[in-house]
């Protein structure tokens, strides 16, 4: 995923948990959290919550193998903006980021 985000020109950080990407997303200024939902320490469920409790002013996408309507809820009850299911669809993710005016590498 990282490979194909870098391929549309992001800059990406990977953290290796869920309490890793919180450290991450307080300490530098994303535009964007894609953030997977299983993580060893902290999954990505608790880890958008901690993002949102921190008031931190960046747009999430939860991503996600499970395609049931209560686990796409309950990402967007964390405070995801979206939640996409893998197989990750890059034609769904560049929509989304015209949705959120991010500017893609032609």
């Amino acid at each position: 995923l990282a490979r194909c985000m870098k391929q549309l020109g992001f800059v990406c950080d990977e953290a290796e948990d869920g309490s890793k990407a919180v450290a991450m997303a307080s300490s530098n200024h994303y535009q964007l959290i894609l953030m997977d939902n299983v993580m060893p320490v902290m999954n990505g469920v608790a880890a958008t919550k901690e993002i949102r409790r921190l008031q931190l002013a960046v747009r999430i996408i939860g991503v996600t193998g499970n395609a049931l309507q209560e686990d796409l809820e309950e990402f967007v009850n964390a405070g995801c903006d979206e939640v996409m299911t893998k197989p990750f669809d890059m034609k769904a993710f560049k929509q989304l980021c015209g949705k959120f005016d991010i500017v893609l590498a032609a």
